[in-house]
């Protein structure tokens, strides 16, 4: 668990100050960790937070139309989320982000324990701070690289995450496909040839331009290299989204300044 303060300098982040401590492993310990770490720092918000994809499930819906109302909308998601993952609906919080697909409506659905929602803004709280947005490591690395103005219409981000690996296809600039997998020990080259050529089946025809790679492991850097083929792929660096020197892992900083985005 760490807080990031930063500020932003010609379209880049500089890193003011990190501090960290164990996340407690349990809900209340992490209840109790968010709180002792807010107010170690006297920090009120508010407050940006990015999470673990391996905390949370997430998954593309496509609708022909959704309500009007927002809580409607949160609603009819999270339920039909849940009955996909087969889950519980009331055990988990839920948020989405609407893109428009044709004539209907594409959701990237995210849903995450609610206790574990729920242990991060009661920590907060009891400190006095007020929790903005909880995102996922990969949507707030999405939204880093969003400010780029990435060229490219036909993508794929693949990102070297906490325990776990995420890759985001898009299609004429609209994310059209995600996957997260455990990072087991090993190569992850063929969980990530399986993917792309997953992909491949049910898209035939598009060309894809290149892969956007985001990590601090060069195995799983050479593994995606050698599960793309001949493939551009463009390794993406701390010096792309922070200025200077940054203390300890820069992926988890970018995806925690990310989430504010």
């Amino acid at each position: 668990l760490s807080l990031v303060s930063a500020v932003k300098e010609g379209g880049r982040w500089a890193v003011k100050w990190v501090e960290s401590t164990p996340s407690g492993g349990t809900d209340d310990g992490l209840k109790g960790a968010v709180t002792g770490l807010l107010r170690g720092f006297g920090s009120k918000g508010p407050l940006f937070i990015s999470i673990p994809d391996s905390s949370a499930e997430c998954l593309i819906m496509d609708f022909k139309g959704l309500p009007s109302k927002d809580s409607d909308t949160l609603a009819v998601v999270k339920l039909r989320a849940a009955k996909e993952l087969f889950l519980r609906p009331d055990d988990y919080s839920a948020s989405y982000q609407a893109i428009s697909n044709g004539g209907g409506v594409r959701v990237f659905a995210v849903l995450a324990r609610s206790s574990y929602i729920r242990s991060i803004e009661e920590g907060a709280k009891d400190a006095g701070a007020e929790v903005k947005t909880i995102r996922p490591h990969s949507v707030s690395l999405l939204n880093l690289l969003s400010e780029r103005n990435v060229p490219e219409r036909d993508f794929v981000i693949a990102l070297r995450l906490e325990g776990s690996f995420a890759t985001l296809f898009f299609k004429d600039g609209t994310l059209d496909f995600y996957r997260q997998k455990p990072l087991a020990k090993g190569d992850p080259y063929r969980e990530l040839k399986a993917t792309f050529v997953s992909y491949g089946g049910m898209r035939q025809g598009q060309n894809l331009e290149k892969v956007f790679v985001l990590s601090t492991d060069t195995a799983f850097t050479d593994a995606v290299k050698r599960a793309v083929d001949n493939l551009p792929v463009e390794e993406m660096r701390s010096v792309d989204f922070l200025t200077g020197e940054v203390p300890g892992d820069w992926l988890s900083i970018a995806s925690a300044l990310g989430s504010s985005l």
